[in-house]
């Protein structure tokens, strides 16, 4: 899996976009990755920012692209706001949680409630 991240460069004379790559170790341990190799398949995670959610299927059209799960909880609780009170709130965070961390299928069935 990579983590990718970029930010807008909009100072002095210099304009464009930094993008990092990166990744875990056999340690858990995060690490720049310089390259990509074409040979494996990548799954790319990212905070759904529209230049990478629309770049990443056309560049790597066989691999996955996931979303960063804070940003997803991130945008369920900005989207939420004021929506609903609170012990509800907090149930639907809790099944979200369950379906993002589901390792199997059964489990995500399970927490999916279906």
């Amino acid at each position: 899996m990579l983590f990718l991240d970029g930010i807008h460069i909009k100072q002095y004379r210099v304009q464009g976009v930094i993008l990092a790559a990166s990744a875990l170790n056999g340690n858990n341990e995060l690490f720049t990755v310089a390259a990509l190799l074409l040979d494996r398949r990548i799954v790319f995670l990212s905070n759904r920012g529209k230049g990478m959610k629309e770049a990443i299927p056309d560049i790597f059209p066989n691999d996955h692209h996931g979303y960063c799960f804070q940003h997803v909880m991130q945008n369920f609780n900005d989207q939420c706001a004021g929506k609903y009170v609170a012990p509800f709130k907090k149930l639907l965070r809790k099944i979200l949680q369950h379906i993002a961390y589901a390792v199997t299928e059964q489990e995500y069935q399970d927490a999916n409630g279906a």
